[in-house]
């Protein structure tokens, strides 16, 4: 009986033991458990502190593509007619559809960079939940992120180009203009330098600067003075001088009896004078502006 009683006790002994070890175990276990999760949040924690900067950047990014796309469609706009051709504005509008695109899809990834159900991943709080999520928040798709400032050069460059474009254009188009004055304009022939007796001679304009004292070109009513241009219209001077000039206003209308040289206007590029109606008390001094050589 007492070798039976020892034995029943050993029994009770070793189950209070096992039991005992097994309560530590699954205590540890849940140590481990809770440890797991902790460094797990952790490291979401970590991965979305680096998501928030990328972010950050990333919408400024985007802001500051934006504002560039919306410059270089106001070129394309207001360059529309105004290039000698047309390959440059197609280039353009291609540039900017693609990084519109590329915006786009930026846009999809930023928001995607952070976990949509977040606060549900945070509240099971399960180790393989929370590395999960920051598994995806580590690697997360950020090409069209990375791809916005190539885009948006290729955008800058291709705007560069119809700006240039634009500028031959209207080039191209004052030299035709200038082409078209030149054909149109009336064409003086300066052929001396004197006074009176040039003058009288009837062989074309006349430099009266020394006697005026002012820039002055002149000629007699009777020998082309009546067909000289009108203002707004253009003269072009040939011989002892040259250049392409507007005719402007009649700056002042003289006697030859009463007026000196004193009272001939200044600040005037250039005068052209004669006596309207072939009478030297209506002696006219016209404004000429050099517009081109």
């Amino acid at each position: 009986m007492r070798t039976q009683s020892r034995v029943t006790t050993a029994a009770v002994s070793i189950s209070v033991i096992l039991a005992v070890v097994g309560g530590l175990s699954a205590a540890q276990s849940a140590v481990a458990q809770t440890n797991d999760v902790v460094r797990a949040k952790s490291e979401l924690s970590s991965a979305l502190s680096d998501a928030a900067v990328i972010k950050a950047a990333a919408s400024q990014h985007i802001a500051e593509a934006s504002t560039k796309l919306a410059a270089a469609d106001r070129v394309l706009a207001s360059s529309h007619g105004r290039t000698l051709e047309e390959t440059t504005r197609a280039a353009l509008a291609d540039r900017i559809r693609r990084a519109e695109q590329v915006l786009a899809a930026a846009r999809i990834e930023l928001a995607n960079l952070t976990p949509a159900d977040l606060g549900t991943v945070y509240k099971k709080g399960s180790p393989e939940g929370l590395q999960e999520a920051a598994s995806d928040v580590q690697h997360a798709k950020l090409t069209a992120i990375r791809g916005i400032a190539g885009s948006v050069t290729d955008v800058v460059d291709a705007q560069s180009k119809v700006t240039a474009a634009v500028t031959s254009w209207n080039a191209h188009r004052k030299a035709a203009a200038a082409a078209k004055v030149r054909a149109s304009a009336h064409v003086e022939h300066v052929w001396a330098a004197g006074f009176q007796t040039q003058v009288n001679a009837c062989r074309g304009s006349v430099v009266l600067t020394k006697q005026y004292g002012v820039p002055t070109i002149g000629e007699r009513w009777d020998c082309g003075g009546s067909q000289f241009a009108k203002q707004g219209q253009y003269v072009r001077l040939t011989g002892l001088m040259s250049g392409l000039y507007r005719v402007g206003r009649v700056a002042a209308v003289l006697d030859a009896s009463v007026n000196t040289s004193l009272d001939v206007p200044r600040g005037y590029q250039l005068l052209y004078q004669t006596c309207r109606n072939d009478n030297s008390h209506t002696m006219t001094f016209t404004v000429l502006t050099k517009v081109a050589a």
